[in-house]
């Protein structure tokens, strides 16, 4: 209750399987303070990643409390998440629907069929939500290094770098 400072619980996973607390990948280098692991919305929703399935999800619950909804379904891991500027949903990196990949995805608060930001051959990670419903990211695979990329809200895509030399020996990898 933020106006007495007096802590409640909203919502405490159930005994057995996803009892333990498994966190996102936010911090994989160790190198600086862990990332956002619990989520608000702009109307006092919470998200927060759970593993009662097996396969690491995010969930949400109103802040009021009440029963967890399942925000990001299907076989796979929900790698890293941020919430978008207008904090009404939130985009993730996940494997889910394509195993040895990872993918950029968005979903409400409040659940409904998430939406594909991204997809394609190479992998896509860390989001960053940016303004007026842009989304920074990283994106490589096998054959290409790790490079940032940007979409904007009509999901035009640019690079943002690095460039390699013409010389880059990509059909060689």
């Amino acid at each position: 209750d933020a106006a007495t400072l007096t802590p409640r619980k909203v919502w405490q996973a159930s005994t057995g399987a996803g009892a333990s607390y498994y966190a996102l990948d936010e911090n994989p280098t160790f190198e600086s303070t862990p990332g956002d692991q619990l989520f608000w919305s702009d109307d006092g929703t919470l998200a927060f990643a759970w593993e009662v399935d097996g396969w690491r999800h995010m969930y949400s619950v109103p802040a009021a409390g009440g029963t967890a909804t399942l925000l990001t379904p299907g076989d796979g891991e929900v790698e890293t998440a941020q919430v978008t500027r207008d904090h009404k949903s939130i985009v993730y990196a996940t494997n889910i629907g394509e195993i040895g990949r990872r993918h950029l995805f968005s979903v409400g608060f409040h659940g409904g069929a998430p939406v594909a930001v991204t997809g394609g051959h190479p992998s896509q990670w860390a989001p960053m939500p940016l303004a007026d419903g842009e989304v920074a990211y990283v994106e490589g695979g096998y054959n290409d290094p790790p490079t940032v990329f940007l979409r904007d809200a009509a999901g035009t895509i640019s690079k943002g770098g690095p460039d390699l030399p013409e010389s880059y020996p990509r059909d060689k990898l």
